[in-house]
């Protein structure tokens, strides 16, 4: 997964601060679907955290767009994850 998440010709991607992977949707927009399973090997993936990572920037009172988003919500370091998937 690393080395297809990194390949600028593959659609996979990984968003550290969700710990969300998906496949692009190539129609020129922004669209993705949520994979749950390695595409390759069918190992299950971890689930993502977008919901918890707006939820525990709620319980801060921290508006989840704009600049008050403290760093440590800008990638995985708010959950304690590995620096790369």
């Amino acid at each position: 997964m690393e080395t297809a998440v990194d390949a600028p010709n593959i659609p996979v991607f990984f968003t550290p601060k969700f710990r969300k992977y998906g496949i692009r949707i190539l129609d020129g927009g922004t669209s993705s679907l949520r994979i749950a399973f390695c595409p390759w090997c069918g190992q299950t993936l971890p689930d993502g955290l977008r919901d918890d990572w707006f939820d525990r920037l709620e319980q801060l009172g921290v508006p989840p767009y704009g600049e008050a988003i403290p760093e440590e919500f800008t990638d995985e370091r708010w959950y304690g994850g590995p620096d790369t998937p």
